[in-house]
């Protein structure tokens, strides 16, 4: 499984980072294979 990446606090601003999240959130329930998209979650 994949980890949290901290991607936030490091060189992204934290609404993209939560904008990253939601488009993945989306995607995933449309059916779309979460591990082919960027990861940036938090499981």
């Amino acid at each position: 499984m994949y980890t949290r990446i901290h991607l936030n606090s490091v060189t992204l601003p934290s609404h993209i980072f939560h904008s990253c999240r939601k488009f993945l959130h989306i995607h995933s329930k449309k059916g779309i294979p979460v591990h082919k998209a960027p990861i940036l979650w938090d499981p």
